[in-house]
């Protein structure tokens, strides 16, 4: 039996998928390939971290908050969330509900009786009872064939010295869709849910999964998700002064959040009117829909320096919603273009995912032959071609080949690690420091690029170690924000008029911009 166990599901993630990769049974399924551990158990110790925030990991964070929000409320209707997993009419076998459906299950449309006010009953009347427990798996309905068959199948909530344990029952977890995706985030706010409302803390969340696995299309994706030790604060769930600690103060919170996210979908959503969301976690979160409907400064602004503002800047920007173009405090969105940290946030998520790809078959051929012969004919390579596109590589594969080569010849200069994660941290640093520069006359900055690269070849002899990674940071800040604006201009054409050499490329790499963007069912896929 594999176990693994950390404070937080960002610090257990890497974990997971190592030893999947490295120790797991190799299997068939529906779906192909899949590494797997049998009867596995994931024990966090800390749940309440719950965004996930593993480098390269890319959750997205809107459809976790989403999804959460339409279980507790006990739905099952597909049309309202399709507005966050465009995906989820796929597993319906009806095209309206997902038949499997969590919030039916637990709450009281689905068996008759509201199975979460019946635990919290049961531990409010005998904190040590060992009878509170949901079950979601029907089989009276459930053992018929059908897309949507529920994998976590049973909870059971132990309320022991001051603390209440939480166990999840899953027959089939995968573990990037369903378990990092949402099992993860929704099963742990259910827990701090039901400990504030019974007055204890939040003690253990433990996961006893049937069949643990990663799909084959995830293999290469999750050797590059790596653990980040930084922690940041949470925004705890609390109800407020003014209402008691029931359940039925719970569903008036939830009412108030949906007809809020309504109000985003329109574009109306207001400062003023988030004071009736009185509750900090579920207020965040409305804050953070507030953001993925209108796009509006003000909304991140609320969350800076939490866990859920960190876990929205590394959710892919392309899986946020055409911004409403204003509010009813007369603040405007952006439109349907993406903000300058928008099209960052994507750009970084495409760069990273096709230079891990191009490292791993190419390694160190770029500079076999040393500077001269290798390094500075492969940039000069790419100089030549800038403003040139063609069939078979855009303007922005040229821009993004180069400026990932000024990267890479940065780090062979100061004889430190060329590959991905030297490689991403300083293509972060670059866009930092660029993001504000939009929409650049590129034509004007080449002819000036290719005259300053043409002058540091003739001269270059004269140029000591400092000198050449002075000229590499300023031409890494010169070209990254003439790329980005590039390439994003180069999708937005390809969604008009069909894709270019770009999309073509992008389709080449499974694992690229689209393959990361967590369109998932959510936990009942497999």
């Amino acid at each position: 039996m594999s176990r693994f166990e950390a404070p937080t599901a960002s610090e257990v993630l890497p974990q997971i998928l190592s030893d999947l990769l490295e120790l797991g049974d190799e299997v068939g399924s529906r779906n192909g390939r899949v590494k797997e551990h049998l009867n596995a158990q994931i024990v966090l110790t800390d749940p309440q971290q719950r965004e996930i925030l593993s480098i390269n990991r890319k959750a997205n964070v809107f459809a976790q908050i989403a999804e959460t929000m339409w279980v507790l409320a006990g739905r099952n209707d597909i049309e309202w969330l399709s507005a966050y997993l465009p995906r989820a009419k796929d597993y319906s076998d009806d095209g309206e509900t997902w038949r499997g459906g969590y919030g039916p299950r637990i709450r009281d449309t689905h068996f008759g009786f509201d199975q979460l006010a019946h635990v919290l009953d049961l531990l409010q009347a005998d904190p040590l009872s060992r009878r509170a427990v949901i079950a979601i798996y029907d089989p009276s309905v459930d053992s018929a064939p059908g897309k949507d068959i529920p994998c976590n199948d049973f909870l059971q909530f132990q309320s022991r010295l001051g603390a209440l344990h939480m166990t999840v029952t899953v027959r089939s977890n995968d573990v990037m869709w369903g378990w990092s995706g949402i099992n993860a985030f929704e099963w742990s706010t259910l827990q701090e849910i039901v400990a504030h409302l019974l007055g204890i803390t939040v003690g253990t969340l433990t996961f006893n999964i049937g069949s643990l696995h990663l799909y084959g299309q995830h293999w290469d994706k999750a050797r590059r998700i790596e653990y980040e030790p930084a922690v940041y604060p949470v925004v705890p769930f609390q109800m407020p002064d003014h209402m008691g600690r029931e359940l039925e103060w719970v569903d008036i919170l939830l009412d108030r959040w949906f007809a809020w996210e309504g109000l985003c979908r329109e574009g109306k959503a207001t400062l003023e009117g988030l004071e009736e969301i009185d509750e900090p976690l579920f207020k965040s979160w409305a804050a953070a829909i507030a953001y993925y409907w209108q796009r509006e400064e003000r909304w991140l602004l609320m969350l800076d320096g939490t866990a859920l503002a960190v876990a929205m800047a590394r959710t892919p920007a392309s899986v946020l919603s055409e911004a409403r173009t204003a509010s009813s405090s007369g603040a405007v969105g952006v439109g349907h273009n993406l903000a300058a940290h928008e099209r960052t946030r994507a750009f970084y998520g495409f760069v990273t995912d096709l230079h891990a790809k191009k490292h791993a078959s190419y390694g160190n051929s770029w500079k076999k032959r040393g500077e001269k012969m290798s390094i500075l004919a492969n940039m000069a390579r790419k100089v030549d071609r800038l403003g040139v596109g063609d069939e078979f590589d855009s303007s922005a594969d040229t821009l993004i080949d180069l400026l990932v080569y000024s990267i890479k010849y940065g780090c062979w200069l100061g004889g430190t690690d060329d590959g991905p994660e030297k490689v991403n941290f300083m293509l972060a640093q670059f866009l930092s420091d660029s993001e504000e520069c939009v929409d650049q006359a590129a034509d004007i900055a080449i002819v000036d690029i290719v005259d300053d690269f043409n002058r540091y070849c003739d001269n270059i002899d004269d140029f000591n170690t400092d000198q050449k990674l002075a000229f590499l940071t300023a031409l890494g800040l010169r070209v990254t924000p003439i790329a980005r604006d590039v390439w994003y201009e180069e999708q937005q054409n390809d969604k008009i008029h069909g894709p270019g050499a770009a999309a073509v490329l992008e389709a080449a790499y499974e694992d690229g911009m689209t393959a990361s963007y967590d369109e998932y069912k959510g936990a009942d896929s497999d």
